[in-house]
């Protein structure tokens, strides 16, 4: 699995009541799981065991429009 994103945007209805148009929350996940034989190697990578591990990055945001 390379990348997910998970978002929700929320109703216009409730946001309105706090005087913003636009509201929406994500995270997203790059690297998060790898299925291999090996767990320090890319599978999809040329290297040997040599080459850098796979880095996994987790990050969360929030986008408002008002």
């Amino acid at each position: 699995m390379k990348y997910i994103q998970l978002g929700y945007t929320f109703k216009q209805e409730w946001t309105r009541k706090f005087l913003v148009n636009n509201l929406r929350v994500f995270v997203n996940l790059q690297n998060p799981f790898t299925i291999a034989k090996e767990d320090r190697v890319d599978p999809e990578g040329r290297g040997s065991h040599t080459t850098y591990p796979m880095v996994k990055t987790y990050s969360a945001g929030l986008n408002v429009a008002f």
